[in-house]
């Protein structure tokens, strides 16, 4: 975990430093692909990044909501093992209802596809 946590916050800090992008991870206009998830780490620790930016801007009452937001719309995995898969999609949706912004079974779910994403590109 500390170095997945790490290698987020050095992707958030080249993010602002290097691109100019003041937000990081938590701007609306990154989308961040892993294509090779696993369970799911690191893009738990990415929401968490973006947690913690809004929450360091007083974003505390839409904060659950945006997170949501990121994980809906533009955060990323894939994984090829279906055991991963399931583990990544569980470590997503407990990291939101810890911020009070769970995931509605019918309608909703976290962007993480069970593919492979690294062969038969043409």
């Amino acid at each position: 975990p500390e170095v997945i946590r790490y290698m987020v916050a050095r992707v958030d800090l080249a993010l602002r430093e290097e691109l100019g992008i003041a937000d990081g991870l938590a701007d609306p206009r990154v989308h961040l692909l892993d294509p090779c998830c696993g369970t799911g780490a690191y893009v738990v620790e990415v929401l968490r990044q973006i947690a913690a930016t809004l929450r360091a801007q007083g974003e505390e009452a839409l904060l659950g909501y945006q997170v949501k937001q990121a994980a809906l719309t533009r955060v990323f995995g894939f994984e090829l093992l279906p055991a991963p898969f399931v583990v990544a999609h569980l470590q997503v949706g407990l990291f939101l209802q810890q911020l009070e912004a769970p995931l509605r079974d019918d309608e909703e779910r976290a962007k993480i596809y069970l593919t492979n994403a690294l062969t038969g590109w043409e």
